[in-house]
């Protein structure tokens, strides 16, 4: 439960905006997927509530 003004912060991984970065985690994000076996993926795009 969260305190009367209080927050809540989700973190998620996201892709790199930076080249070669975002592209070799596209490249191995099949990779990762299958080996972590718990659905985390390197190369999502953010949602932002703003």
């Amino acid at each position: 439960m969260l305190k009367p003004g209080g927050g809540l912060r989700l973190l998620e991984h996201v892709r790199s905006e930076h080249w070669p970065e975002g592209v070799l985690m596209d490249m191995l994000n099949p990779v990762w997927f299958r080996l972590n076996k718990v659905g985390c993926n390197w190369n999502r795009q953010p949602f932002r509530y703003d």
